[in-house]
């Protein structure tokens, strides 16, 4: 098996991203000089997305690479770090865990403003209304974003729950409907979102439909659908 081949598959087997040093022993490789070449040639060929981040093995903020969303049918933009700065109206709850769902929704709305986007509307995530989680504008166009946090009880079995959810009432059912709406569904960066994510590639790689996932340091990664 080629160098390419055997970094795509230690790619897709990672719980998360990985660090060329990480990437190293996964893929079988002789030295990190061979990990750091052959990503910058992936990367470039949209193969897989590179960028500063948590690796999911060493837990450093380095340079990890992580396999592309839909094997190059789309593009991404790398995490944002520094964290974007959270406001008072963002709805952050720093006595609820990072990866709740108001704190997700949270993040997002502040990368989604930094980056000049408004928000038209953001659900009361506490008080569990209904609807869109978050409707944004800019330039004329709208994004809906359906949000999911991490489960406290019943882990992956509930978040497998959340996820279908997303996907059907968030994405699914709207984009007959709405099909000017740019769609989107947002989580936080869980091995078991990464894993369901990365089973529906089929979906992902014909829908426009972008993915953001929330790092544990609020940093934001967009992985962006064809368009």
């Amino acid at each position: 098996m080629a160098v390419r081949e055997r970094i795509l598959a230690a790619l897709r087997r990672a719980d998360g991203p990985l660090c060329d040093d990480c990437l190293v022993p996964a893929a079988q490789l002789r030295r990190r000089q061979q990990a750091n070449s052959e990503c910058r040639r992936l990367a470039k060929e949209d193969l897989i997305l590179r960028g500063r981040g948590p690796c999911s093995v060493c837990v450093k903020h380095k340079l990890v690479n992580a396999p592309h969303p839909s094997g190059g049918a789309s593009s991404a933009e790398p995490p944002s770090h520094p964290p974007v700065r959270l406001t008072p109206g963002d709805g952050y709850d720093p006595d609820r865990p990072w990866y709740w769902e108001g704190n997700v929704q949270a993040r997002l709305i502040a990368w989604l403003k930094h980056r000049g986007y408004r928000i038209r509307r953001a659900a009361d995530t506490a008080s569990k209304e209904h609807g869109l989680d978050i409707i944004a504008c800019k330039d004329g166009k709208e994004l809906w974003v359906s949000v999911k946090g991490y489960p406290e009880r019943r882990g992956p079995l509930q978040a497998r729950h959340w996820f279908a959810d997303a996907v059907v009432f968030g994405a699914l059912l709207h984009r007959d409907a709405h099909p000017h709406v740019q769609l989107a569904l947002a989580f936080p960066r869980f091995p078991t979102y990464r894993r369901l994510i990365s089973r529906v590639n089929w979906l992902t790689s014909k829908l426009p439909l972008d993915i953001y996932w929330v790092e544990e340091s609020g940093a934001v990664t967009r992985e962006c659908g064809p368009r």
